[in-house]
């Protein structure tokens, strides 16, 4: 096979790991030029996804399942001169793990014989790659586990056979033209959408990021799944795997915490949700609540500011292609969507929990009046003891009171009492017969002073 260009396909997969507290990284690449001439802010430096495993393969161990570069044989590839596997981590606060298979090889010229391009990135695409016998989803899991990362996989995540999310992009990059022509547009576009011609061009017209085809020589153009470059400077080329590397990072995250989100709101329906309005109760909604902020909370940070962030670098290629590829994958958009959710799903928990508050208050209400009922009742009562108490203390006031002075009166030894007259004869002990009366009214007339308005009021209520 004469030799056209030298190529490089990089793949990058979302995974299910996320890192933990104990993985260690390393910067991926070394951006001392641009330090150095001020392209590269040292805070968005530290935004970068670091490498937490990097390893080199040998190209006899790779083998392709699909139809193309291997025939789905037994048999490495010749064309293959090389091959490398990193585990990358977003860092903090979404901590995503993510793989990136590059794999290096001499094409024909694309524009003769684009086939072996088309068939390693077919097998790439559908992650039908095996490595060492091992297949590529299980050798990523064995990479991220030996990185002590965490494995974050949410119920009803959405999968394939591979084990590996749909969450992924490549890119096919032309390292060398060795003074090959560049291949045509009606080359690169079923490269990049799959669609052989004929074709409708207004339904698949070439997305070209402005900063990446500003040179004569230089071509770059992006899809939702495969981006396309050549004749640009090493430094650019690392930028842009960075850059997709974010990129699939946070498409991964992203599609964690909409899951997440849905399984707690599909949670909370099943087996929180009252069936009936008016019952629904406050600690209900706290997890509900709880777990919504959480998550909106990291959509913030872990994917709405990484897809404003980006590089941040003073380089048009960076930035314009970083704006392009989160155009096409639609991240914003995605993210804007479910942001929104967030927003309504806010308003309808701070709605119930108004409606919980209303019924907390009326029943509160209900309560204070059942107490202060309570209360006036047991004041009452108290009072009509009280009212007995005195009544019977007065009546036997009216009978001692007499009684006893009658009885002090004709005991004593005086001369207004008369041995030989009847103690009962009016004639002779009227006047004392006056005083005792009058000795019995004073309580009768204590207790209707004390306690007449009170007995006139229990008199006249059930006229009310």
């Amino acid at each position: 096979m004469e030799t056209g260009y030298a190529m490089q396909i990089a793949s990058v997969y979302g995974t299910h790991w996320r890192r933990s507290t104990s993985s260690t990284g390393r910067p991926a690449f070394d951006f001392d030029l641009w330090r150095r001439s001020g392209r590269l802010d040292p805070f968005v430096e530290a935004q970068l996804p670091l490498v937490l495993v990097h390893r080199r393969l040998d190209p006899a161990q790779l083998r392709f399942a699909g139809p193309g570069p291997g025939d789905g044989s037994d048999q490495p590839n010749p064309a293959i001169t090389g091959a490398e596997i990193f585990i990358f981590a977003l860092p903090f606060p979404a901590d995503q793990v993510v793989a990136a298979l590059r794999i290096d090889f001499d094409s024909p010229d694309l524009n003769l014989d684009a086939s072996l391009t088309k068939g390693i990135l077919s097998c790439c695409t559908e992650a039908e790659v095996s490595i060492g016998g091992q297949d590529l989803a299980s050798y990523i899991d064995g990479l991220a586990r030996s990185a002590k990362a965490e494995k974050k996989a949410l119920p009803g995540l959405r999968g394939r056979r591979t084990g590996l999310p749909l969450e992924r992009h490549h890119l096919v990059l032309i390292r060398e033209l060795n003074d090959t022509r560049p291949p045509d547009d009606d080359v690169i576009m079923p490269i990049l959408y799959g669609i052989e011609p004929p074709y409708r061009p207004e339904f698949v017209a070439l997305r070209r990021p402005e900063g990446l085809n500003r040179e004569e020589d230089a071509f770059g153009a992006v899809s939702g799944t495969v981006s396309f470059l050549y004749g640009h400077e090493d430094d650019v080329e690392k930028s842009v795997f960075l850059t997709t590397v974010q990129a699939v990072g946070t498409a991964s995250r992203f599609q964690q915490i909409w899951q997440d989100a849905y399984h707690q709101v599909q949670e909370f329906q099943t087996s929180k949700q009252a069936k009936e309005t008016g019952v629904q109760l406050r600690r209900d909604l706290e997890t509900l609540a709880d777990h919504m902020g959480n998550l909106e909370l990291d959509l913030a940070f872990s994917v709405e500011t990484a897809a404003d962030l980006g590089l941040q670098t003073s380089t048009l290629s960076i930035d314009s292609f970083h704006h392009d590829l989160y155009e096409v994958m639609q991240i914003r958009t995605r993210a804007h969507t479910v942001s929104e959710m967030f927003v309504r799903l806010g308003g309808s928990i701070r709605s119930e929990l108004t409606a919980i508050e209303s019924r907390e208050r009326q029943q509160e209400e209900q309560l204070r009046e059942e107490l202060e009922a309570r209360r006036r009742l047991e004041r009452e009562q108290e009072e009509s003891r009280r009212l007995h108490g005195a009544l019977a203390l007065g009546v036997l006031s009216c009978v001692a009171a007499p009684l006893g002075f009658f009885v002090g009166f004709f005991g004593m030894n005086a001369s207004q009492v008369h041995q030989n007259t009847s103690m009962w004869d009016w004639h002779v002990y009227h006047w004392v017969y006056l005083i005792a009366v009058l000795i019995a009214l004073i309580p009768a007339a204590a207790f209707g002073a004390l306690h007449g308005p009170t007995l006139w009021r229990r008199w006249r209520r059930p006229a009310v």
